[in-house]
């Protein structure tokens, strides 16, 4: 069997509001392809004629997140590489992959239910459509030992609910996060990982098509209330404290 994982990096939440330019250790992998690249990893444990690829697309910097993946255990790392951030439009990006992903013979194809980042789950899916592959997202489990030619995992629906579905091979998966806990590189696997070579491939060969969608504008939410810091000794805090309690009502 033969599985690639699709890795994003993304930047950490925790920089996200910096004011000065983000730094490259200010981006990490993007934590809902962790749980997609563990479950390759798992299936690979149980199958040992698995190999796993890893492929991220964006700058010299994303390579990072395809040393992360070999030092977890996949076996080879392809970046198409940008001049920039990659691109924002979900279907160019699909098709991005997809110049990668087709005629390679993977069985599997794994991302993560959705980016951190920009909080969608839209390229998984139209990768499968580009492909012409099944595909079954909010994955939470799948079966190691699946009958020759198909695939059985488990879904995860709205208010809880499970379906367990087969899927024909080649398919494409988007997992859930929760459903597995993904491993930490060990030290020696990062060292490895530091001397193996990757391909890479220029995004700027792949001619995309126009995009589908615009990004008009972002802005933080607005602040709907404050905390109130109460200064003074502990009596003259206590104080302030009751009498704003009894002004909203909520003691006597």
């Amino acid at each position: 069997m033969k599985i690639l994982v699709c890795l994003k990096q993304v930047l950490a939440a925790e920089a996200a509001g910096r004011e000065l330019a983000p730094r490259e250790s200010d981006y990490r992998l993007n934590r809902f392809d962790e749980h997609a690249l563990e479950e390759a990893l798992k299936l690979k444990e149980s199958r040992p004629e698995t190999r796993v690829e890893v492929l991220t697309v964006g700058p010299e910097r994303a390579a990072g997140v395809l040393r992360r993946g070999l030092g977890m255990g996949a076996d080879h790392g392809i970046h198409l590489l940008t001049a920039g951030p990659p691109p924002a439009d979900p279907h160019q990006l699909a098709v991005l992959i997809a110049s990668q992903a087709a005629g390679r013979g993977h069985d599997l194809i794994f991302t993560g239910v959705m980016a951190e980042d920009t909080q969608r789950g839209q390229v998984g899916v139209m990768l499968a459509a580009i492909l012409g592959r099944p595909w079954s997202t909010a994955v939470v489990a799948i079966d190691g030992r699946p009958a020759a030619g198909e695939i059985i995992v488990t879904r995860e629906l709205e208010g809880g609910a499970r379906e367990r579905l087969a899927l024909e091979l080649p398919a494409l998966l988007t997992i859930q996060a929760g459903g597995n806990r993904p491993r930490y590189p060990t030290l020696s696997g990062m060292l490895r990982a530091r001397e193996q070579e990757l391909e890479t491939i220029a995004a700027a060969s792949v001619i995309l098509p126009p995009p589908r969608q615009e990004s008009g504008w972002t802005a933080p939410p607005v602040r709907r209330r404050q905390g109130l810091v109460l200064t003074g000794s502990p009596a003259v805090k206590a104080a302030r404290l009751l009498a704003i309690l009894r002004q909203r009502g909520l003691v006597s």
